[in-house]
């Protein structure tokens, strides 16, 4: 061993804390990844799979952990290929960023392999005596001392799990045999036996017994560092292992879990359960979009308070379209609902000014590229779409709500678009019959939006009725639907937005939780609409008239004739209900969509049962000479005899 230092009391040494960050989502990496693992005939497995560099900014919400639990580390240091979070501000004198060049000879780079990478982390120039190393999807859990990581006297604490890898479990995984092949080698080196795995999460070192450790198994090390892929190599379980050999580390148990990224509901059942000092959330092949998405909601509740490194605004959207003459639509969809959408869009192509430039962006939940592929060229040459990554860093965490299962986008509207002017959102399930010119001419504050028809059916209920003006603090003519919302962004004070926001937080919501939500925060800024720019398809129920006041009456027959824009409220969807007038208003305009046969065929049955029952509805009028019911139905079976025709003969 060479250069060891003595482990004497030294209580007021600094710690460093080294990470090892790459973002997979870089084009740039991925072809150079796929080069070489066609130059090296490399496999595709578990082991080299892509979901090893995909970057869901675990990092970012990392450093908040670090900084929230364990804000006496001294320097930070995140080693990269030379890429630089869109969000940290590198200006920091905390955090710096250390390239791969900077620590690495030519001959080993590039490299994928985050073994080789590490074998060199302890060549970070100005690297404090003792550090720690990190992962960016390992985090802090809860408040821990510097004596947690290092006894008083500098030996590092080493975090080891008990335990004997079995021949199934070194047969299914290199990276167990990684951890076996690096506990033979000090077997043989020391003769001591270990049974041991690691705990995959923030390990401390001192730099000297790394190096010492990297030149005692110097032929191991070589050939690893010859791997630009992960295969059967020392692991960096042996630089603990070195150090309880040499007497240099103190062993205790791990109060750390494990688990790869799941559904919101698991990962908060376990974390809560276990209540450990530190946790790893891993991406595996099996885990999907949605699953990241997950992941998301439920860091941002963890760790939700912004750090001094991360810049205000770095997912602002840059406008494609000049201001002029520039609609914007904002929608949010997933694969299941896009289809929905596309009737949406397909009325709005039906009505758009020709001379305009149309932005649609749509939050993505997890739509399909197959799908995404179809729109794109189905859309017309005025109109530019795009598809926001649904990462919620903007709207502060709700906690008084289940908020990962709310789609709260509507809240970052403001924050994303910054950029614009105005900008219209538009929720599922919406037909467009005019064109939007006059709308977006509208005076309005900050928000407009057209009111809740179905306020006065909620104020016959009187806890419902305390509940929105008592609770929420809502007045009943200025309860608006969050269907149709048109923000004026211009107008947006910034300051005031935030706290609303945090005044909407703090309040415990039941019903329709994002419109209350919504309402809260817009309570003293929101313009209400007329109705025709925002007509709920339920207005016609007989059960909603016998509650309307003749003046509301007057109001609906005046503009019924003049509808801009209808909406199908959850309570009456026209391709589930049997007993929705606007019916076959829908399927006029779902006809030319896209995704008509899927809307369809998914929906059979029930569509069918609904063309029956009008069928029946005619006869009746028929023999009972209803000479008015007689017309409506007729009307209405005029298109419906054409679909029953398609559903049956296709």
């Amino acid at each position: 061993m060479v250069n060891q230092i003595s482990h004497n009391d030294n209580s007021q040494f600094d710690v460093d804390l080294v990470y090892l960050w790459v973002d997979g989502n870089d084009e740039n990496l991925k072809k150079s990844i796929n080069s070489w693992k066609e130059k090296l005939n490399i496999p595709i497995s578990n082991d080299t799979n892509t979901c090893r560099y995909i970057d869901n900014e675990e990092l970012k919400y990392s450093l908040r952990s670090v900084e929230k639990n364990i804000p006496w580390i001294h320097k930070i240091y995140i080693v990269t290929n030379g890429q630089v979070p869109k969000w940290l501000n590198t200006n920091n004198s905390k955090i710096r960023i250390v390239t791969h060049e900077e620590i690495m000879p030519k001959e080993v780079l590039p490299t994928f392999n985050s073994r080789v990478i590490e074998s060199f982390v302890a060549n970070i120039p100005e690297l404090s005596e003792h550090f720690l190393v990190a992962n960016d999807d390992c985090f802090v859990a809860r408040p821990m001392k510097k004596f947690d990581f290092f006894t008083k006297d500098g030996k590092p604490r080493v975090r080891l799990f008990p335990k004997q890898l079995t021949r199934p479990e070194l047969k299914k995984s290199l990276y167990n045999r990684s951890i076996f092949y690096s506990i033979q080698l000090l077997k043989k080196k020391f003769n001591k036996k270990y049974k041991y795995v690691n705990q995959h999460n923030i390990d401390a070192y001192t730099k000297t017994d790394y190096l010492d450790c990297i030149n005692e198994f110097s032929n191991e090390f070589s050939d690893l560092r010859e791997m630009r892929f992960r295969r059967l190599s020392v692991q960096r379980i042996i630089f603990s292992l070195y150090l309880l050999a040499t007497g240099h580390g103190k062993l205790i148990k791990p109060k750390s879990i494990w688990f790869d990224i799941s559904s919101y509901d698991r990962m908060k059942k376990r974390l809560r359960k276990s209540k450990p000092e530190l946790f790893c959330i891993n991406d595996e092949p099996s885990v999907n979009d949605l699953d990241r998405e997950n992941l998301k909601y439920f860091l941002e509740e963890l760790f939700p308070d912004r750090q001094e490194w991360e810049k205000e605004s770095s997912n602002s959207i840059e406008p494609h379209y000049d201001a002029e003459n520039r609609y914007t639509i904002v929608l949010s969809a997933n694969s299941e609902n896009i289809k929905h959408y596309c009737v949406t869009l397909e009325s709005l192509f039906k009505v758009i000014n020709s001379a305009a430039n149309y932005e649609i962006h749509i939050f993505d939940h997890g739509i399909s590229t197959y799908k995404k592929n179809i729109i794109q060229n189905n859309i017309p040459s005025n109109v530019y779409l795009n598809y926001i990554n649904t990462n919620r860093n903007n709207h502060i965490n709700f906690k008084a709500i289940d908020v990962h299962n709310i789609n709260l986008d509507v809240v970052d509207i403001p924050y994303l678009f910054s950029k614009y002017e105005k900008v219209l959102y538009l929720g599922s399930d919406v037909c467009i019959k005019s064109d939007l010119n006059e709308l977006f001419n509208k005076d309005i504050a900050v928000l407009g939006a057209v009111r809740d028809f179905e306020t006065p059916i909620l104020y016959q209920n009187v806890e419902k009725r305390d509940y929105i003006s008592s609770h929420l603090k809502i007045k009943k003519e200025q309860y608006f639907s969050d269907s149709i919302l048109l923000f004026n962004l211009k107008n947006f004070d910034y300051k005031k937005y935030s706290a609303a926001i945090k005044n909407a937080q703090d309040i415990t919501y039941y019903g329709n939780v994002r419109q209350d939500i919504l309402n809260v925060i817009y309570n003293d800024t929101v313009t209400i609409l007329p109705f025709e720019w925002g007509y709920n398809a339920a207005h016609d129920f007989n059960s909603y008239n016998t509650l309307l006041s003749q003046e509301e009456k007057e109001a609906f027959e005046k503009i019924k004739n003049d509808i801009k824009i209808i909406y199908f409220p959850f309570c009456n969807k026209p391709y589930y209900s049997r007993s929705s007038e606007w019916f076959a208003e829908y399927f006029r305009q779902a006809r030319n969509s896209i995704f008509y046969e899927e809307i369809v065929l998914a929906n059979k049955k029930g569509i069918l049962k609904f063309i029956n029952g009008v069928e029946r509805k005619y006869a009746i009028a028929k023999i009972l000479s209803q000479k008015k019911l007689k017309q409506y139905y007729k009307r209405e079976l005029k298109d419906l005899r054409e679909l029953k025709k398609e559903i049956i003969y296709g």
